[in-house]
């Protein structure tokens, strides 16, 4: 593993974490990310927060995810941040420098396979190689989740700390967390939950939900979802929600 010291990546610049190195992307050539794969954030992040990107080699994935160094990381177990289904890790960003700063920890956030800046090498719609069998379901997100505590979290930098982290989880995030927690114990410090939920699932008798999807639940997921995001609904539900409606734009 590389060690803490020799990662030297600009702020907003991304980095792919491998068992043996990590490479700044923004520099090298050939380019070693696909159309599919994890994109710099650019200025949208806030100050003391690095976007990065792991290389899940086995699973032919690059998973997005966010680190806020603690000047304590040495001594103090690192925290990962497990975020609600679909928001994607950036809905902790604004959290993660303060909790770094009040802990001395690094903190960090996590894209599930299959949302936000997660997905697999080259993916096609359902139809690559790297999608072959494929779930984006609660139990692979937890297996993604322990391998990213193994190979980044506490990885290198960790390695003569307590081998532990702390599991901060939000909506589904919470049972993942708790998911971990159970599976886990000996790599878990602590464990916080915030509105824990279960994830919800179709259970179809036809299809166990691994890609690629037959035609029928494509088109019905693709149809519900284009409604779901539409901006014009996100606007009028976050309307519903927001103290100052007037706040909410677009739509």
């Amino acid at each position: 593993w590389t060690s803490r010291a020799q990662i030297t990546t600009k702020k907003h610049s991304s980095f792919v974490a491998t068992r043996n190195h990590i490479t700044d992307v923004s520099r090298s050539s050939p380019r070693m990310l696909q159309a599919c794969d994890v994109q710099s954030t650019g200025s949208i992040l806030p100050e003391g927060v690095e976007a990065g990107s792991w290389h899940r080699e086995e699973k032919a994935q690059i998973i997005r995810y966010e680190l806020a160094r603690g000047a304590k990381y040495e001594s103090v177990a690192p925290v990962l941040l497990l975020n609600g289904f679909g928001v994607g890790s950036f809905h902790w960003w604004r959290n993660m420098p303060s909790l770094a700063q009040a802990t001395g920890a690094d903190v960090y956030g996590m894209d599930y396979v299959g949302q936000g800046g997660s997905w697999p090498v080259g993916c096609n719609d359902g139809n690559a190689p790297s999608e072959a069998s494929l779930r984006y379901a609660i139990d692979d997100w937890a297996e993604q989740a322990i391998d990213f505590i193994d190979e980044i979290v506490l990885g290198g930098a960790h390695a003569s700390t307590p081998n532990k982290c702390h599991l901060i989880g939000n909506s589904c995030g919470g049972l993942l967390a708790s998911l971990l927690a159970a599976r886990h114990p000996q790599k878990i410090a602590s464990v916080s939950l915030i509105n824990p939920t279960p994830v919800w699932g179709s259970n179809l008798p036809f299809w166990d939900g691994r890609l690629p999807a037959p035609a029928i639940p494509r088109a019905i997921g693709r149809f519900m979802y284009d409604r779901i995001r539409d901006e014009g609904n996100i606007a009028s539900m976050l309307k519903l929600v927001y103290s100052n409606p007037a706040a909410v734009g677009g739509g």
